[in-house]
């Protein structure tokens, strides 16, 4: 059965450790959307499981799935990605058209997914981002709700400079290409930072949903999701500082 088509796609795109699901589940709240990362590749075989999807059905049978499900009863269909999630999407896209290729970018995205707007999220500091999602890979703490217990029990994970360097550097990498392929697009995104959310949650979604055209809410749902940086973040930072200096030079500005 073909998905309704929605009157409105909204990709939240952005990177790991931006607040991103923070920013999804209070669009969720607001019927922009149902978003989740429904592109993400280790978690297709799951989707498709759980859907009754077999593994060879088609992957336009996948994205008709994902358009359902993403989709809120006013119509708007939401979805969060990251930069390599949004290019592999952009590749098995293409790889089903014959001529394809000939096709834009955002052309192809209107034939699946209508009129379709980006929520760039973006998180200015670089290296607090590649310190969390250290912390993330090492505790398996991806997130934190108040009143629950950790995932990770606690956990503090070791001062690594290579892991911390190896994650800075990626970030850049993603937000250079996010940043290209938005100026190659034409499209105008709908721009908001992590530092942003985490000092003013309220007004910053109500700008998002503002600028994307639709019902500006009366109220914000209060969000789940806690905050996770604290003392042990800033100590890692600091120990990342004097590493780079003591590696590279001394009186450098380390990032």
């Amino acid at each position: 059965m073909t998905a309704p088509r929605p009157r409105l796609s909204v990709f939240i795109a952005t990177a790991p450790r931006s607040g991103s699901w923070l920013l999804a589940e209070s669009l969720r709240h607001l019927d922009v959307g149902r978003p989740e990362e429904f592109f993400r590749a280790d978690l297709e075989t799951d989707y498709r499981e759980q859907w009754g999807l077999p593994p060879a059905a088609p992957y336009l049978d996948f994205v008709d799935r994902v358009l359902t499900l993403g989709q809120a009863p006013n119509g708007v269909f939401a979805v969060k990605v990251h930069w390599f999630q949004f290019a592999m999407l952009l590749g098995r896209l293409r790889a089903t058209h014959e001529g394809g290729d000939e096709v834009s970018d955002v052309g192809l995205l209107e034939r699946h997914f209508g009129n379709v707007r980006l929520v760039y999220l973006e998180r200015t500091d670089t290296l607090r981002q590649a310190i969390s999602w250290a912390r993330a890979i090492r505790t398996n703490e991806w997130w934190s709700i108040e009143g629950s217990a950790a995932p990770g029990g606690g956990l503090v994970p070791e001062y690594d400079f290579e892991t911390i360097k190896h994650l800075y550097y990626l970030l850049c990498d993603y937000k250079r290409c996010w940043r290209e392929w938005i100026a190659r697009s034409g499209l105008r995104p709908v721009e908001v930072s992590y530092e942003a959310l985490a000092r003013d949650h309220d007004a910053a979604v109500h700008r998002v949903v503002a600028a994307l055209g639709l019902p500006v809410p009366q109220r914000i749902w209060p969000p789940r999701l806690v905050r996770q940086a604290d003392g042990n973040t800033e100590a890692l930072a600091r120990a990342y500082q004097d590493s780079w200096r003591s590696l590279f030079d001394q009186h450098a500005h380390a990032p």
